[in-house]
């Protein structure tokens, strides 16, 4: 599978860097502010079914928490060969003003879960049956939630931003470097001249570039799979977050360039710029992460056709999730 990576976390990069003044305005308005509608995302689902629909029901309206919002994160594959760019990697960003910090859930996109109107599937079949609305429907009705705000990033834009900020700083082991250059060996247009450019020779702390960060994120081979693959995303997205901040703000400029093309959302550039400017005024520094499903709360079962999912006990992940996104995670932790 081709650029498996953690550019949604690019998404908490555009809310950093959103405080930096006019010239920041009209980089902003580069980005599609797109509506909430299906459009050329969606496709056909041959087993579609009403027995298992679960629209007309709708536990999460009344779910709301004052001085915290949720925003879904979707970070989309398009790859020039596909109609439908894929969701592979879903996240929700909260911006917590109660308590001051920010907040990280990643969910795992093989859950098997209810999508209105459709049989139950895999978390990211939602985005390919209807796009960011049927996404965050789905989301919503699972997991009890009334997210309404969205901001999706393609990839296209993740080495350069990396690239742009001097590279991340992070430990691996041997065999993620061998992971590492298998990935770099097995991306479009790969040959041996890039492989010996890019290549890692040895393991430990290492700066990588845009192009190892990426083959980084996309491993999927070494240690408990996807669940690894998560856990290494939110690390780059931690390093991220800690680099952004140490960054000049004159350097702003060229990094939102970078981002804002490739970026969709239903804010508004003056709601972005206060997104940026409330998460670069919280006293906590750190981003707090979650992961669902949690670890003993699904068991992994085979679902028709012979795939194998992730089936969560959805009472237990929609309290631990309540519990993460409404608490001060400086004092549970």
């Amino acid at each position: 599978m081709l650029r498996k990576v953690v550019i949604a976390s690019l998404s908490v990069l555009l809310f950093l860097l959103l405080a930096s003044g006019a010239y920041v305005y009209t980089l902003i308005n580069q980005t599609s502010q797109a509506l909430v509608e299906n459009g050329d995302t969606q496709v056909t689902d041959p087993q579609t079914t009403n027995s298992e629909d679960p629209s007309t029901d709708s536990p999460f309206q009344d779910y709301a928490v004052e001085g915290i919002e949720n925003i879904l994160i979707l970070g989309l594959d398009r790859r020039l060969d596909d109609d439908v760019p894929r969701s592979d990697a879903i996240m929700i960003a909260t911006v917590d003003n109660k308590n001051d910090n920010l907040k990280l859930t990643s969910l795992m996109r093989d859950m098997y879960v209810a999508i209105p109107g459709h049989r139950n599937n895999k978390l990211n079949s939602a985005f390919a049956f209807g796009g960011v609305e049927l996404a965050t429907e789905t989301i919503n009705y699972n997991f009890h939630l009334n997210i309404e705000r969205y901001v999706t990033l393609d990839f296209n834009a993740f080495e350069g931003i990396i690239d742009a900020i001097g590279g991340v700083t992070i430990e691996v082991s041997s065999a993620e470097v061998r992971a590492i250059n298998r990935n770099l060996n097995n991306r479009p247009g790969a040959n041996v001249s890039n492989l010996n450019s890019y290549a890692l020779n040895s393991a430990g702390v290492q700066t990588l570039n845009g192009r190892q960060a990426l083959a980084y994120a996309r491993i999927r081979d070494v240690g408990n799979n996807d669940f690894e693959r998560v856990e290494r995303q939110q690390k780059v997205l931690s390093v991220l977050f800690e680099e952004v901040q140490s960054l000049s703000p004159l350097r702003f400029p060229a990094l939102l360039s970078t981002i804002l093309p490739h970026v969709e959302t239903n804010f508004t550039a003056f709601e972005l710029l206060s997104k940026g400017t409330t998460v670069l005024g919280f006293n906590d520094k750190q981003i707090h992460r979650f992961r669902l499903p949690v670890d003993g709360a699904y068991s992994s079962q085979t679902i028709r056709g012979g795939a194998s999912a992730l089936v969560p006990d959805l009472e237990k992940n929609r309290q631990l999730l309540h519990d993460f996104l409404n608490t001060d995670p400086t004092v549970t932790e």
